[in-house]
């Protein structure tokens, strides 16, 4: 026995219910009437397109809403990015129209005045209400002006030299000889930004919802107030970030807005990309060895000579160069005084590794020792 009530007319009232246990319900409050063959297969079609037709408007509403979500998240990530690479590519822009080969520290200023620093160890101090600037004992008024005010500082501190500086924020932030560093004149409400090409140690501030990023050319490192150190020189292949304290996230400058290419530091953790493969890795590494430039100090442990040389001949700014290439490969252990000159450290390495070197016109020759 079917039923039937104007069932036309009692589906179109309840066409938002859904499912089996509604369309029964449905059934049992109609008056039974007797139907054909013909019609029972007609009533059962009908039901059956309706329950497919309403099933495929739910299906087509969530995927609508996924959509429209995903492409919002995309948009806003595409907004980021673009808004992100305009100001990044403009400090990168500005650090790399910076020599560092000239034997001058020098802070340039957003409306283009240019402080020599003149000091091998020169310290810079923004004053915490943005107006003045400290450098050694010297007090320089901030600019201030609207145009100025949307623009970048830059620091350069050449081969031979090196300089400390302290931002706005309390951000303290120790350069290694060769490096530029590019920062706003004031930073923004949302977040602090920097861009840096060569070595450096920072001690960041900490600010609540107010994020501190470092970029380089290769990486881009995110923390919120810790201790780490960044090599990023433009002559070599291999950047590294090594953290002493705290927590960062690094990832590389082309990294997709999945996130993919993205590590957290634990303290005593080194992060290096190469430049060869385009990967990121990771190692447990004596945080000391790699932070001790910034007290005047080489602690090496294994190190090779040629990476020794090259951190000496950027730091007193002379040329060294090794005779025999086997030598390059050869590797030392010890701490060296870099208040100490050229000389005595060069000394230090001699008498330790068995080689020998003597003065050129253009610097220092290594050479292995000859014994007769």
């Amino acid at each position: 026995m079917l039923y039937n009530l104007n069932y036309r007319k009692r589906m179109k009232r309840d066409n938002e219910q859904s499912g089996l246990k509604n369309l029964v319900s449905l059934m049992k409050s109609l008056t039974p009437i007797r139907l054909s063959g013909e019609g029972k297969a007609q009533l059962w079609d009908d039901i059956a397109a309706r329950i497919d037709r309403k099933r495929r408007r739910q299906l087509g509403l969530r995927w609508t809403l996924v959509a429209a979500s995903l492409l919002l998240l995309l948009w806003t990530g595409f907004q980021f990015l673009g808004m992100r690479s305009v100001n990044i590519s403009q400090m990168q822009n500005l650090a790399e129209g910076m020599v560092v080969d000239t034997g001058q520290a020098a802070l340039i200023l957003a409306d283009s005045r240019v402080i020599t620093l003149e000091r091998q160890h020169s310290e810079i101090e923004h004053q915490k209400d943005g107006q003045q600037i400290k450098v050694d004992k010297s007090l320089y008024n901030n600019s201030v002006s609207p145009v100025a005010s949307q623009g970048f500082n830059r620091l350069v501190v050449p081969y031979g030299k090196r300089s400390v500086i302290t931002l706005e924020d309390g951000s303290k932030i120790w350069l290694n000889s060769g490096s530029k560093l590019v920062y706003p004149e004031h930073f923004g409400a949302d977040s602090r930004t920097v861009y840096l090409e060569g070595q450096a140690y920072f001690d960041v501030s900490h600010r609540e919802g107010k994020p501190f990023y470092v970029h380089t050319r290769e990486l881009q490192i995110k923390v919120l107030g810790t201790e780490f150190d960044v090599s990023a020189y433009g002559d070599e292949t291999e950047a590294r970030a090594t953290l002493a304290e705290g927590s960062i996230v690094l990832s590389l400058q082309n990294s997709d807005l999945l996130g993919r290419s993205t590590k957290t530091l634990r303290p005593g953790t080194q992060v290096r990309y190469d430049a060869h493969t385009d990967k990121l890795t990771s190692m447990e590494v004596n945080v000391a060895e790699c932070i001790s430039w910034k007290d005047g100090f080489l602690i090496l442990n294994k190190a090779q000579l040629a990476e020794i040389l090259r951190k000496l001949a950027r730091y007193y700014k002379v040329e060294i160069e090794v005779n025999d290439s086997s030598l390059s490969g050869q590797t030392f252990s010890g701490t060296l005084d870099l208040a100490d000159s050229v000389e005595q450290v060069m000394q230090v390495i001699t008498t330790t590794t068995g080689t020998t070197f003597h003065k050129t016109e253009r610097g220092f020759l290594l050479d292995k020792k000859h014994y007769n």
